[in-house]
């Protein structure tokens, strides 16, 4: 288990053993190498605070990227301009075929097909006119620090006129919030354009996710030697006036609850029931195997001779999937295949794994070629899977009852937001030599419930 604490706590405590207790203060905040003078975040959904499945004003004043942003300013850092959304409107894309636009989660009782009422993330639709009545896309002025962009991955951010069209799917509707893209510009251009001093970014991260949450149906994954040409393209103009940054490594999907959260493994069949559809199946010929208790539901896969196969422990439902439609209308158990959309089997596991470890190398190899702090997400996921502990509170990656994630089951709460940018700061601090102060964890909210 990971500890995190103050430095000086355990000499806090003994002195205190010894009878005396002197005033003790913080070290003085100071950039080391490092100049936080003008701080540019450039990035996706991760650094933007996009939480609960949405973008909302909460989340973006708490987010990685702000939050870290803040931290420098107290280390000789300017303020930090953001686009923020108006009021309490909130921004989040749905399935298209249900509708363009979510509000964001809030946990309440649901009623599912079979009348049964749990507690859950509830979600309500928002219509594109309540948006712009609201003034979501009125445009932010130029020289905005904070260009982290919902959904936006690598080749987005160094996409020219990106946000042009707000009609258009992913980061486009987030982007057209800002001005470059009209402009004829891409959100890397704004970044390079401002000077910055430094640079916070966590590349690749948003290019995984994107491909993942659709189980890897319909979009692709670049190669490890353009990620890399990618990322070298977009460094060289970052820092070509000597700015220093922050870069992440990429965790493994495995550790999130987007996930994990429903069991790939979760058809639950008595005795009579497994013999029955045992039976069905065979006469396609099919090589299933129900049995009394847990069993995977059908998924397709080109590799199975026919074409479908039973789900196995270590392969991932997406937590997007209607359950409404596995409860009550059968998919995944007969007629109606798993949709590879919400689904992620061993060949696109094997392939998305292979390729955030050649991710990652770069990420590394290129922040050492450029001088540039990493922070090692990889690591700190891993370690939250089996839980950590932040100031006397554990925290773990299971979903709502875990304290970190939000209700999307992706990215952080505020809390969560606050314990990842102190990964990025205390790395920033072990690179340059700075002393900037971490994030009081204590100051942000967890999950809301009712």
């Amino acid at each position: 288990m990971r500890f995190h604490s103050f430095p000086f706590a355990t000499l806090i405590l003994a002195l205190a053993a010894g009878g005396c207790v002197p005033k003790i203060e913080a070290p003085t905040p100071d950039p080391g190498r490092a100049n936080f003078s003008k701080v540019v975040v450039l990035g996706g959904s991760e650094l933007s605070g996009y939480q609960d499945g949405a973008l909302y004003r909460e989340g973006q004043e708490n987010a990685l990227g702000a939050l870290i942003a803040n931290q420098l300013s107290k280390a000789g850092g300017g303020a930090f301009s953001q686009n923020v959304m108006p009021g309490n409107s909130s921004m989040g894309l749905n399935k298209p075929w249900e509708s363009r636009f979510l509000q964001a989660s809030r946990l309440g009782d649901r009623t599912d097909c079979n009348g049964v009422v749990s507690l859950g993330p509830v979600r309500d639709t928002v219509s594109e006119a309540d948006l712009m009545a609201d003034g979501v896309w009125a445009m932010a002025y130029d020289g905005m620090q904070d260009l982290a962009i919902p959904f936006a991955g690598l080749w987005d951010l160094n996409e020219v006129g990106l946000g042009s069209d707000r009609s258009l799917d992913g980061p486009h509707a987030f982007a057209a919030r800002y001005a470059f893209g009209s402009q004829g510009k891409s959100a890397v251009d704004a970044a390079v354009e401002q000077n910055p001093s430094f640079f916070v970014m966590w590349p690749g991260m948003a290019d995984v996710y994107n491909w993942a949450r659709q189980g890897g149906h319909g979009i692709n994954l670049a190669s490890a030697t353009d990620f890399r040409l990618m990322l070298d393209s977009t460094l060289h103009r970052l820092t070509a006036n000597g700015a220093k940054g922050v870069l992440a490594t990429i965790p493994d999907i495995g550790h999130f609850p987007y996930f994990t959260t429903i069991p790939p493994r979760g058809l639950t069949l008595s005795q009579n029931k497994a013999d029955s559809l045992n039976d069905i199946y065979s006469l396609v010929g099919a090589s299933v195997n129900f049995q009394e208790g847990e069993n995977g539901f059908i998924v397709g896969d080109p590799a199975s001779a026919l074409g479908f196969r039973q789900l196995e422990a270590d392969e991932y439902i997406t937590l997007s999937v209607p359950l409404d439609s596995m409860k009550c209308s059968f998919m995944g158990v007969l007629f109606t295949l798993m949709p590879d959309r919400y689904t992620l089997i061993h060949t696109e596991l094997d392939q998305l794994r292979t390729l955030v470890d050649q991710y990652n190398a770069a990420i590394t190899d290129l922040a050492s070629a450029y001088d540039l702090a990493v922070a090692d997400m990889a690591s700190f996921y891993s370690d939250l899977k089996t839980g950590v502990r932040f100031d006397a509170v554990d925290f773990d990656a299971e979903f709502v009852s875990g304290g970190f994630f939000s209700l999307d089951g992706w990215h952080a709460h505020p809390k969560g937001a606050g314990m990842l940018a102190n990964e990025y700061i205390a790395a920033i601090n072990a690179k340059y030599g700075a002393t900037v102060p971490p994030v009081q964890l204590a100051a942000l909210r967890g999950v809301l419930f009712p």
